[in-house]
């Protein structure tokens, strides 16, 4: 006598293939460079926190990375939807894989700004996830 087994995990499967982290599990029929294939297909996300008083600099970050067809940048003119909050989009920073911190005076001195960094470095690993860059040519930044 089998029993069903209901699934009231949200996005969490049971049994069949898994694809995370640095491990693939196989449990079904697939074949392994099917999974394999899945695995290298996926995109890394990339959050981009900058000033808007530093557009024109990320314009042109967000279009570099846009090309490679591997990334997605999730950026806040982008993102947030018509009635969606910008303070719940600066807390996304912690789901992407990577932050780019595009580091001005105008950065420095935004509460926003200084927000997603905070958020940020609530991951354990914040370290290896971030990527901050700043342009020495325009802005000059004292501390």
């Amino acid at each position: 006598m089998s029993k069903r087994v209901e699934n009231k995990l949200k996005g969490v499967g049971i049994g069949g293939d898994y694809i995370g982290g640095d491990q693939i599990v196989f449990q079904g029929d697939r074949k392994e460079k099917e999974l394999a294939k899945e695995k290298e297909e996926r995109k890394t996300t990339i959050f981009l926190s900058y000033s808007w008083k530093d557009a024109e600099i990320a314009n042109q970050v967000d279009q570099q990375l846009s090309k490679n067809p591997k990334m997605i940048v999730k950026r806040d003119i982008r993102d947030i939807g018509v009635w969606n909050s910008i303070r719940e989009f600066m807390q996304r920073i912690r789901q992407q894989e990577y932050a780019i911190l595009l580091i001005s005076d105008a950065y420095l001195k935004s509460p926003s700004c200084m927000f997603e960094v905070l958020e940020v470095m609530k991951e354990q690993e914040y370290q290896n996830r971030i990527f901050p860059a700043y342009d020495n040519t325009t802005t000059s930044i004292s501390c």
